[in-house]
């Protein structure tokens, strides 16, 4: 069996690693403490190097940051113009959907900026119920300290936010049976 050879390309190099303050800052520290002149100045050396390039660094971002809310901006107005054309004449009650867009124009010193929405996010019914975990951290503080009244606050707070989102939820069903009988009988009568 013949041994593996490995042949190394001489042109091949590594990319330096960029100059870090804190290894320059450690190089001075150790040739203080050993007495090493070379290690003080090497130390020195990588130390003002590394602020050039995290200055240099620093300025390519910022204009790079520039650069990017520029493109940001047009892409916006240009999107702008083309979603004021659009609306959405579907009605689905059920997923708060069915309203178009609306404009909503704020003025800032001279500048007019305009931004256009829909009155609710897809998918996101009108009427958003209280989370599960609603009087929570009161029934867990009341029991934590003793508090008998601020433990039944909390109780009372998560019972009604279980009710809340009950209703809600009864009512979101009935509203989507609604929609889904009005949507049969449409279809019927246009058949």
């Amino acid at each position: 069996m013949s041994p593996i050879e490995v042949e190394w390309d001489p042109r091949h190099r590594h990319r330096k690693k960029p100059p870090s303050r804190v290894h320059g800052l450690w190089d001075q520290f150790r040739g203080r403490i050993m007495g090493k002149e070379h290690l003080i100045h090497r130390g020195e050396r990588e130390t003002r190097r590394a602020r050039q390039y995290n200055d240099a660094v620093r300025e390519a971002r910022k204009a790079r940051r520039i650069v990017d809310e520029e493109r940001r901006r047009e892409e916006r107005q240009r999107e702008g113009r083309r979603r004021r054309q659009r609306r959405v004449g579907v009605g689905f009650p059920f997923f708060g959907l069915g309203r178009g867009y609306r404009t909503k124009v704020y003025r800032n010193g001279e500048v007019e900026v305009e931004q256009i929405t829909r009155d609710h996010p897809w998918l996101h019914p009108d009427k958003r119920c209280l989370p599960w975990y609603h009087g929570f951290y009161d029934e867990m503080m009341g029991f934590i300290t003793g508090d008998k009244s601020r433990r039944s606050k909390g109780r009372s707070m998560r019972e009604h936010a279980t009710r809340e989102r009950h209703r809600e939820r009864r009512h979101r069903l009935r509203e989507l049976r609604q929609f889904s009988h009005d949507m049969r009988t449409r279809s019927r009568h246009n058949h």
